[in-house]
């Protein structure tokens, strides 16, 4: 198997052929694309589109989060993150 056709499993197995079928798939939607026939670039372009987003609400949720978190800077971040009772929570995005 060539890095191409291992690179293309890797996306589709990532995203779901759903997404990756609109450009390994000929026009019709029965049969595949040859390995000239399309491109990376292409392939990363429609899993890109294809992502699912977080809501603006939730990324700025995080992002006041994130600016209000209480630093001391005369400590280093370890000891700070553990006695501090606001830890950042891990994105569930």
């Amino acid at each position: 198997m060539g890095s191409k056709e291992g690179i293309t499993e890797g996306i589709t197995a990532l995203v779901g052929s759903d997404i990756t079928d609109a450009v390994l798939r000929l026009a019709d939607g029965t049969n595949f694309k040859s390995i000239d026939e399309y491109s990376l670039a292409k392939l990363f372009a429609a899993a890109l589109e294809g992502a699912n987003r977080p809501e603006s609400t939730k990324i700025l949720d995080q992002l006041v989060e994130a600016i209000t978190f209480p630093f001391d800077s005369e400590r280093s971040a370890a000891p700070t993150l553990r006695s501090s009772d606001r830890r950042p929570q891990k994105c569930h995005c």
